[in-house]
């Protein structure tokens, strides 16, 4: 946020809920994202999944000047009324839900 006022390109996203080995060798995590086969139509997405998607919008706020990363470019709601409020823009937790 600090470097942002100051001017510089910000890209600050949130992946999607993933299956990491960091992740999956927690055991409550590893129940929880078994558990989601049985709440449809959430979904966890392969490490390469979230990956790729990461990269692409990070490819997106670094080229396009309209992206949320761009100083100049307007975030949220004006006074902003939390400190990330600008990263609520950005998550891809809407990539949790499949549309079946």
């Amino acid at each position: 946020m600090v470097a942002r006022a100051d001017g510089v390109i910000v890209s600050s996203n949130v992946a999607p809920a993933s299956a990491t080995h960091s992740v999956m060798k927690n055991k409550l995590l590893a129940a929880a994202y078994a558990g989601t086969d049985y709440f449809p139509p959430i979904e966890i997405f392969p490490p390469d999944t979230s990956n790729a998607v990461m990269t692409l919008m990070l490819i997106h706020d670094l080229n396009n000047t309209n992206s949320c990363a761009h100083p100049g470019t307007k975030v949220g709601w004006a006074p902003a009324r939390y400190p990330c409020e600008d990263t609520c823009q950005t998550e891809l937790s809407w990539c949790t839900w499949d549309a079946r």
